[in-house]
């Protein structure tokens, strides 16, 4: 049980809260219906007898048990709402500590293609925009977030970055230095190497999916019994790209360079991961054949992923809301390896097994009483 009420540090679980005012209410009704005090009546004919007496010990210990199990039974129900105390712990550098995010590779199209304008909307009304700067755009936007347009940003998400033209480059593995992220992507361009003309969108997705595989398995590579530092459960990659998979003659026939988006498809498939293709091309929604459309659509779904087409920021809402909904993976940091300072972990101090012991001892000490020293024979 997550939730509770908090004062000042000190808390109770909300159900345990209810439960114990009507297990209270419950016990209440019981002692007005069944209970009895009993009354040992004796005639005096005075009470000049009694007339500078002290009362003994037993006398005034005459009421402990009974006061002894209703204070038993009023901790059993406070330990029934689970108080606790919360408090803030710093982690220290070398302190291990737990995140849960996704594992999302960006794979951004630098191909040649990238270097015309398309005109897109934005705040100040339609403007013409290279579509390198347009995906860099959309890339950060998904990283960092904008408050305008409702987009949070990938906070604990790992991610990675790819660009992809004829061949696919890994810029940088996945990580939680989002910032390193961003600058490594204001630091690409589009490709002006006439040798690296191509749009390898398969071989890609191949490259990443497999240094996916090795981060999962990279236990068993090196023949250790080593239990992975973190197990991604649902990695995904994210393609921003402007058109279709066009393969540079001279990889027709090799077959990793050379792999279609089927195969590609498939290999992620295979491994577990979900692909996103996200389109930034105005031009390319109004293609009449709608051959491409239909592939990227079914090649997503395929991997559990989707195909989006995107001309500004308020699309990339639509990106959130179905990413989001992946099962997150656990991943264990350590406070020095991140540049944003760890945030402070809650720790409860819970007190009901305090409060249990204290009820059963105080249960434990009447009845001894009863059967001893203030027993009653009737």
């Amino acid at each position: 049980m997550e939730e509770g009420f908090i004062f000042g540090g000190v808390g109770v679980d909300v159900e345990g809260f209810a439960l114990s005012c009507a297990a209270l209410v419950f016990f209440l009704v019981l002692y007005r219906l069944f209970v009895r005090t009993r009354e040992l009546n004796v005639l005096f004919s005075g009470f000049f007898f009694f007339k500078g007496r002290r009362p003994t010990i037993r006398e005034r210990l005459a009421k402990a048990p009974s006061t002894l199990y209703m204070t038993a039974l009023a901790l059993l129900l406070l330990a029934l709402a689970d108080p606790y105390f919360l408090y803030l712990k710093e982690p220290k550098p070398e302190e291990e500590w737990e995140s849960r995010g996704l594992a999302l590779y960006l794979l951004l199209d630098n191909s040649t293609s990238m270097n015309f304008k398309v005109p897109v909307n934005s705040s100040s009304g339609p403007e013409q925009v290279m579509k390198m700067d347009l995906s860099k755009r959309v890339a950060k936007q998904f990283i960092q977030g904008d408050p305008r347009s409702g987009l949070k940003g990938r906070a604990g998400d790992m991610v990675g970055l790819v660009t992809f033209a004829r061949i696919a480059r890994i810029i940088s593995p996945l990580t939680l230095d989002h910032e390193k992220i961003v600058e490594e992507i204001d630091k690409i361009e589009f490709n002006k190497d006439i040798r690296q003309v191509g749009t390898g969108i398969g071989y890609a997705i191949y490259k990443t999916v497999s240094s996916i595989k090795a981060l999962k398995h990279f236990s068993e590579a090196d023949g250790s019994e080593q239990v992975p530092f973190y197990d991604i459960k649902n990695p995904v990659l994210i393609i921003i790209t402007d058109g279709i998979n066009e393969i540079n003659p001279e990889d027709a026939n090799n077959p990793i360079r050379g792999m279609d988006l089927w195969n590609g498809a498939e290999y992620a498939k295979e491994n577990g991961v979900k692909l996103y293709i996200v389109n930034i091309d105005p031009s390319f929604a109004k293609m009449k054949d709608k051959t491409y459309h239909e592939l990227y659509d079914l090649i997503t779904k395929y991997t559990g992923g989707k195909f989006y087409m995107v001309d500004d920021s308020r699309d990339l809402v639509a990106i959130y809301r179905d990413i989001d909904q992946l099962e997150k993976s656990k991943i264990p940091l350590f406070a020095k390896d991140v540049k944003e300072k760890a945030p402070p972990r809650s720790e409860k101090y819970h007190l009901y097994p305090y409060l249990i012991a204290l009820a059963l001892l105080m249960i434990f000490s009447a009845a001894l009483m009863q059967a001893t020293y203030l027993r009653i024979i009737p």
